[in-house]
């Protein structure tokens, strides 16, 4: 079964013409596209992680309100001046859902 960066790297190939492409989906390395395919084809690529505008602000409600407490998705606190190596473990691969960045 191919895995899903071979089966992104085929997709400009197997759209149709002035077909759009959603990416719904995170990719641990860059994946390479057919840019060839994207221009003669007249296809539209762009990603989406499913959330809408009106989803953040009735997430951002929940949160002011206190219905919904999001200290369990911080797995940990860094200062400002941590940022550059809080970034580089973050996309290292670890146990991280949310680094929260104290300025």
């Amino acid at each position: 079964m191919p895995s899903s960066s071979s089966e992104a790297r085929t997709i400009a190939d197997v759209v149709r013409v002035w077909g759009t492409v959603s990416i719904v989906a995170i990719h641990a390395e860059p994946v390479p596209v057919n840019l060839y395919q994207m221009f003669a084809r007249e296809l539209v690529m762009h990603g989406s992680r499913l959330y809408a505008r009106a989803d953040w602000k009735e997430a951002i409600r929940l949160v002011a309100s206190g219905a919904v407490s999001v200290a369990p998705l911080v797995s940990r606190r860094i200062p400002l001046e941590a940022l550059q190596r809080g970034m580089e473990e973050a996309l290292g691969g670890g146990p991280v859902m949310k680094v929260l960045v104290e300025v």
